[in-house]
């Protein structure tokens, strides 16, 4: 059984177009409900990538990351629709302080899942995204916050997710995890 998870998306350095094409991707029609599960945060959902873009020009920030994204995906076991889904991506999205963003819930597969899309540029300051592994904690703890409060499933502290590497036995019988903490 699989739980509400927080996954970043590895966004490399790009041209502002990277933006355009994953805003188009979360928004598509056949994966949101024919556009009815997509929001805008700080921006006009019909022109966001230009306003995000604009920002990034204001305060010569076009270079580097252009974007931040994050998936939120539920358990299979919850009951939840897709507007519930929405309804906490909105949440999650409104605690990022000064960045444009949209949230794009995709219902078209069995896991209903969130996707949230940040301009890398704080439109208060002027300054790119930074995150540190605090940072990442508190947005895991503000998922869960949220899904407890709609009664969804959480992963409890010490039941974590691993990697298939980490559960995978090698040919001697351990994971190339443990064998490299022996070897350490």
């Amino acid at each position: 059984m699989t739980m509400a998870i927080i996954k970043m998306q590895k966004v490399r350095a790009g041209k502002p177009y990277g933006l355009k094409a994953v805003l188009d991707y979360i928004q598509n029609s056949d994966k949101t409900e024919d556009g009815t599960l997509v929001s805008a945060k700080d921006c006009l959902l019909d022109c966001a990538y230009q306003q995000m873009n604009l920002v990034k020009q204001d305060y010569q920030q076009l270079q580097g990351r252009q974007y931040v994204h994050i998936i939120q995906s539920f358990s299979l076991s919850d009951d939840l629709t897709g507007k519930m889904a929405h309804e906490i991506g909105q949440k999650l999205l409104d605690s990022f302080n000064g960045f444009q963003g949209l949230v794009a819930t995709h219902t078209d597969r069995q896991h209903i899942h969130n996707h949230l899309v940040l301009s890398s540029v704080n439109f208060e300051t002027g300054l790119k995204w930074q995150q540190s592994k605090k940072d990442l904690q508190a947005l895991k703890d503000l998922s869960d916050q949220l899904c407890r409060n709609y009664g969804l499933s959480v992963i409890e502290k010490g039941k974590g997710w691993k990697s298939y590497g980490e559960n995978h036995a090698n040919a001697k019988g351990g994971s190339w995890k443990r064998h490299l903490a022996e070897v350490v």
